[in-house]
């Protein structure tokens, strides 16, 4: 089995996608050519063993629920696994397999309950999914809670486990919290052009993935000291920015055909007028597709992920820890994976 990508390519590969720091660089040959090797290298990883038995039961629930999960294909899965390896700690290799499905499976239960929050946009649906977090099983949606609920337990009593645990007990439960505000908070937005730009930026990113995926690292990393937490929280939240600004300028499009205006770059465009409200509430596709084309939001997106970029970078000069600064230049190769996997090279 080949579980890790760094099997499957040259190490120069990612070094080269590792050392531009620059969106814009995805327009040089080396650049471009080696993030499409990358990215059509994912297809060929096997799924981890200890990810197997949920996406088995997953997809009977696709099933079930064709119109919540019918788009997730066995790619994204594997596209996740991925990330989650390129953008890991470089923690003690004993402990590799299981900070990574843990990151793995957290993700996992956000993607089942982020698509009742996205798809059906029904507060009860989403409060029923968080309610299945500690066990409240429906009995109409039993499949599914019972999904979420055996894979967030698992989860949590293999973080109670890990090393460093007590120390990070409380900047877990912390996270858990805001990632449930996030949940809500997106759900509750209704008129996009009255949403407040600084909170949706700050707010939307604790919805996915990276933040915790940093804290699970920490659990396992050799010296980790409590004051260190605020910087290393504040790095975790940036580059989470970072990749969820890299997820908005390349699968807008493919959002607004499904009637999806959640997008940073369409909350960008509707607050400051580049697209006409009335065209988002009447779906006018074509139309909103082409005025944001025309419009600045993505130009400034990036320049919002070159400046989480610099700040990160500076953060992390205050921190006796060299894996940081690496851990930060892994998501130079996670955006042009994103841009070269829509073709923007």
């Amino acid at each position: 089995m080949v579980l890790r990508i760094t099997d499957l390519v040259d190490e120069s590969i990612l070094h080269i996608l590792k050392t531009h720091h620059d969106p814009g660089d995805i327009q040089t040959k080396n650049v471009s050519e080696s993030a499409k090797i990358l990215i059509s290298s994912i297809g060929t990883i096997d799924i981890l063993s200890e990810w197997q038995p949920l996406l088995k039961r997953f997809a009977a629930i696709q099933l079930l629920y064709p119109d919540i999960y019918s788009h997730r294909a066995s790619y994204l899965w594997k596209w996740i696994q991925v990330a989650f390896e390129i953008t890991g700690l470089n923690i003690l290799s004993n402990y590799f397999v299981v900070s990574h499905s843990l990151k793995c499976c957290s993700a996992f239960v956000t993607c089942l309950i982020d698509d009742i929050c996205d798809t059906t946009q029904d507060e009860n649906s989403l409060e029923r999914g968080i309610a299945a977090l500690s066990g409240e099983i429906s009995d109409s949606e039993s499949y599914l809670h019972a999904l979420i609920y055996e894979t967030w337990s698992t989860a949590q009593n293999d973080i109670r486990k890990a090393p460093n645990y007590s120390l990070l007990k409380n900047e877990f439960t912390q996270a858990y919290e805001y990632q449930i505000e996030g949940f809500r908070y997106c759900l509750s937005l209704g008129d996009y052009s009255t949403i407040d730009w600084d909170t949706y930026i700050d707010i939307v990113p604790h919805t996915i993935h990276v933040y915790l995926a940093g804290l699970i690292d920490l659990l396992y990393a050799p010296n980790i000291l409590s004051c260190q937490l605020t910087q290393l929280k504040r790095i975790f939240l940036l580059t989470q920015r970072m990749a969820q600004i890299g997820n908005w300028v390349t699968t807008w499009e493919r959002e607004v055909d499904q009637g999806d205006y959640t997008s940073g770059v369409i909350i960008l465009a509707i607050k400051n007028k580049w697209v006409d409200k009335d065209d988002i509430v009447k779906h006018r596709v074509d139309v909103i597709k082409r005025e944001v084309k025309r419009s600045p939001s993505e130009s400034h997106l990036l320049h919002l992920w070159r400046e989480s970029r610099d700040e990160s970078r500076q953060l992390s000069k205050q921190l006796d820890m060299p894996l940081i600064e690496g851990y930060i230049d892994s998501f130079s190769a996670i955006i042009f994976m994103q841009l070269a996997s829509v073709g923007l090279t």
